[in-house]
C-alpha cells in the first residue's frame, strides 16, 4: 500500500477496510462516564473496568468517550484493538440516531470494527417498536460472535426482538460481587445515621420530601449526596428544614468516604447509588422511580420500594430488619468470562 493511501486510511478510519492487522496487546473501552454530569456512570464504570482489567490485565487499555463520540483518529485505533467493549449505562434504546447516551452516527458505524456489549441497558423501559435504523444499527455494530452481557431481561428481551440473540442476562457488573458472602456481612437492622440520594430528573415534590421528613425523624444524621448536576438545584426548591441534613458534592470519592463510616444505611432513589452501598456492606432500601429498579428488583431480589408504595411503606420497612439476598445469575457470568479464556 503506498504512503499517500496509508495516510487517507489513517485519516478516515478506513482500516476496516483496508490493512485490517489487528494489535492483540490493545484493548478498546467506550466508556459511559467520561463526559457525563451522572457519577452514577463512574460508579458503573469502576465496576466494568475491574472486569476488563481481570480479564485483560497484561493488555493496553484504550478508551474513548460515548457521549462525546469517537474521532476518525480513535476509530482508527480501537479498530486495531483485539476487542472493543461499551460498558454498562442505559445506552441502547429504540431510536439510536436521537440518543444522547451514544454519539455516533451512520458514516462512524459503517467505519466502526463490532463491538462486545458489557453490562448494558435500555434507556427508556417503553413497548415502543425499535426504528429500522436502529436495528440495523445494532445489527451492524454488536459482534454476531460474542455473547453481549446485558444487565437484565427487559433489555435481552428487547435485544432477541429483533433478530439478536447472542445474549445473556448477566446483571450489571456493579452486581457481581454481591455473592452470599458478601451480603451475609450486612447488617439485617437499622444503622444510627443514612445516606440518601434524590433524582432531579425524576422530580415528585410530596413524595421527596415526605422521604427526606421520614428519613429526619428516624435517623440521627441524613447525609444527601447529589448524584447528578441538577440534585442540588432540585433539592432547594423542597425549601426543608432538616437541621440533620448534610448535603455532599456530586463526586464519588465524597461518598465513598461516607460509605467508611461504620454506622450507615442506604435510602435514596439513585439505583447505583444505592448499589455502590452494598458494595460497601450498607443497608440498602432504593426507592423505585422508574423501571430499571423495578426490574432489578424482579430479576435479582434487590430491596425496592415502588415510589408509589413510599408512604404506606418507608417506616416500616426502615425499622424493620431484613436481610440483603442478592440473586446473582453466577452461570451466565462464568459464560460471558470463559469466551476470552
Amino acid at each position: 500500500m503506498s504512503k499517500k493511501l496509508n495516510k487517507k486510511v489513517k485519516k478516515y478510519a478506513l482500516n476496516k477496510y483496508f490493512f485490517k492487522e489487528t494489535d492483540p496487546s490493545l484493548i478498546g473501552i467506550y466508556d459511559t462516564s467520561y463526559g457525563s454530569l451522572n457519577v452514577g456512570d463512574e460508579i458503573i464504570n469502576q465496576a466494568t473496568r475491574k472486569v476488563i482489567t481481570e480479564l485483560f490485565n497484561k493488555h493496553q487499555h484504550l478508551t474513548a468517550s460515548t457521549h462525546d463520540g469517537t474521532s476518525s483518529f480513535g476509530i482508527y485505533n480501537f479498530n486495531r484493538c483485539l476487542h472493543r467493549f461499551v460498558c454498562g449505562s442505559n445506552i441502547f434504546s429504540r431510536n439510536m440516531l436521537h440518543s444522547n447516551q451514544w454519539n455516533i452516527d451512520l458514516i462512524d458505524t459503517l467505519r466502526m470494527k463490532d463491538i462486545i456489549a458489557l453490562g448494558v441497558g435500555w434507556g427508556r423501559y417503553e413497548k415502543k417498536e425499535i426504528s429500522p435504523m436502529t436495528k440495523w444499527f445494532y445489527h451492524h455494530l454488536l459482534d454476531s460472535n460474542a455473547i453481549h452481557s446485558v444487565r437484565d431481561n427487559f433489555t435481552k428481551q428487547k435485544l432477541n426482538g429483533i433478530g439478536i440473540n447472542n445474549v445473556i442476562n448477566t446483571g450489571c457488573p456493579t452486581m457481581w460481587e454481591l455473592t452470599d458472602d458478601h451480603c451475609s456481612q450486612i447488617p439485617t437492622s437499622k444503622a444510627k445515621n443514612v445516606a440518601v440520594t434524590l433524582t432531579d430528573y425524576r422530580k415528585d415534590i410530596d413524595s421527596d420530601t415526605f422521604l427526606l421528613n421520614t428519613l429526619s425523624k428516624n435517623y440521627d444524621n441524613i447525609y444527601l449526596w447529589l448524584q447528578g448536576d441538577g440534585d442540588a438545584k432540585y433539592i432547594t426548591s423542597l425549601q426543608l428544614n432538616l437541621p440533620n441534613l448534610t448535603i455532599l458534592p456530586a463526586r464519588l470519592s465524597a461518598y465513598e468516604n461516607l460509605l467508611t463510616s461504620d454506622d450507615m444505611d442506604f435510602v435514596g432513589t439513585r439505583l447505583h447509588a444505592g448499589i455502590k452501598a452494598l458494595q460497601n456492606k450498607k443497608r440498602s432500601i432504593i426507592i423505585g422511580v422508574d423501571n430499571r429498579a423495578i426490574e432489578k428488583q424482579k430479576d435479582f431480589n434487590l430491596t425496592v420500594i415502588s415510589r408509589d408504595k413510599l408512604k404506606e411503606q418507608l417506616a416500616d420497612k426502615v425499622n424493620s430488619n431484613f436481610s440483603t439476598e442478592i440473586n446473582i445469575p453466577t452461570e451466565n457470568i462464568r459464560e460471558w468470562k470463559t469466551q476470552f479464556k
